[in-house]
């Protein structure tokens, strides 16, 4: 099973950044905004302009890092090179939550829209069917992949932006607020800054997804150069339309408390504000975001199996196989494809906690890695040094890890669960630590 192939080189920052934004999927601002506007009483466009502060900390250091390591692996990559073997794979380990369980959610999600709409189709089926789909365009290659995702994350942009033109429409016309522009989406005298935070992992996770890019590293033309450019887009770009989003969800339906279902309060202001036409629209979306999403983060997932098989901290023959023709890890892919059937069993919010868990954990790492390696390792210090080298990334992780205990007890648990399974894993393969861990591999 064992091959000498390696990734192809295909993508540009056009291909990548579209990439990134697909797995971000700004269009989840919809989904999510019933339940965090209920849980903070207004101030969503604010508490994302907060989000984006506390995201751009780390996006920072992924975009850094990927310049100096631009090899597939991502965090894994970094935090193995610098902080050290053992912590890469942990690290990478948890991080893992977020890629083989992305697809899950989606295929979730996928067969309870399709459902709702035609009860006459099982979820289990809607379930199977999209997750066969989404393992079949992945084996075939990244660049179809790329090009599917590029279609669908334009369709999400466009429907944002024209959801703003209606509502501002509305607006100007005396629907909801009134008035175009108010400063209460913002700020908010009635709204409580202890409950406005309690919102950040919500609104996190709309930004997750930027540091998928890096994982594309060997797929990517020039990655140095590419990869940092691609991080910096996908986050300020999908952090203006998420903000826009949220900042007219407010002024045209004001009255959240009225909401019938704060789970499907996006249904209500789609239909308010474009009639059942738009809410059709708003369906399609929904249904081919989801579809982005999974292809996006199983294509990122396999291949940070690929990295850690390739080097032998899982087992080679499986995990760094490559198609002979379509030059894909298929068996990982396939692999990722299994455990999304885990959505015919397991629910969303447990799903939901667990990739939390693990993203907080790499960006955490991630921004330590940055003080160590230029820090610490490479002594760029002075004034400018222990601004960008020592302040902003300690800082970055500091809030990231300490966003982990506002996940819950039974997200710790989850969790912790996972990563005692890794640790346990990692003890068996070095024999009690008494071999090291295998490093990876300098392809840059």
């Amino acid at each position: 099973m064992e091959n000498n192939k390696s990734l192809k080189r295909v993508l540009s920052l056009s291909g990548v950044t579209l990439f990134g934004l697909s797995f971000m999927a700004p269009a989840t601002v919809f989904s999510t905004y019933g339940i965090a506007v209920s849980a903070s009483g207004g101030m969503v466009a604010s508490g994302y302009v907060i989000t984006l502060a506390i995201v751009l900390l780390s996006a920072i250091s992924y975009a850094r890092l990927s310049k100096e390591f631009p090899v597939a692996g991502s965090t894994f990559s970094y935090v193995q090179r610098i902080i050290g073997p053992k912590f890469g794979f942990l690290v990478g380990w948890t991080m893992l939550l977020d890629y083989l369980l992305s697809p899950m959610i989606s295929s979730l999600l996928f067969g309870i829209m399709v459902n709702a709409y035609f009860p006459s189709i099982s979820i289990s089926a809607c379930i199977l069917v999209f997750l066969v789909f989404i393992v079949a365009i992945n084996i075939i290659g990244i660049r179809i992949t790329a090009t599917y995702n590029m279609l669908i994350v334009i369709f999400q942009i466009v429907f944002i932006v024209l959801f703003s033109v209606l509502s501002a429409y509305e607006l100007i016309q005396g629907g909801g607020a009134g008035t175009l522009w108010s400063l209460k989406p913002f700020l908010d005298s009635s709204v409580s800054w202890g409950n406005l935070m309690t919102i950040i992992p919500i609104l996190y996770f709309s930004f997750l997804g930027f540091d998928a890019v890096t994982t594309l590293a060997e797929e990517t033309v020039n990655p140095a150069k590419v990869l940092p450019k691609a991080i910096y887009i996908v986050v300020l770009s999908g952090g203006v339309l998420l903000v826009l989003a949220a900042y007219f969800m407010q002024m045209i339906y004001p009255d959240f408390t009225s909401f019938t279902n704060p789970d499907a309060a996006a249904v209500q202001i789609i239909q308010l504000v474009g009639g059942n036409l738009f809410g059709s629209l708003f369906l399609a979306m929904t249904i081919t975001g989801a579809t982005a999403s999974a292809a996006s983060s199983c294509s990122s997932a396999s291949r940070m199996l690929f990295s850690m098989g390739r080097e032998g901290i899982l087992p080679k023959r499986l995990f760094a196989y490559l198609h002979p023709k379509f030059s894909t890890p298929v068996w990982n892919i396939a692999l990722i494809g299994l455990i999304g059937c885990s959505a015919l069993f397991l629910d969303l919010t447990s799903a939901t906690h667990l990739i939390s868990f693990g993203v907080l954990i790499g960006f955490g790492f991630v921004n330590l890695a940055v003080f160590m390696y230029f820090y610490i390792q490479k002594g760029l210090r002075g004034v400018s040094g222990f601004i960008v080298n020592l302040l902003v990334p300690l800082i970055g992780a500091v809030i990231t890890l300490a966003l982990l205990f506002t996940l819950g007890q039974g997200a710790l648990l989850l969790g912790g669960g996972w990563l005692a399974a890794g640790f346990l894993y990692l003890l068996i393969r070095t024999k009690g630590f008494a071999e090291d861990t295998p490093q990876l591999v300098e392809e840059m």
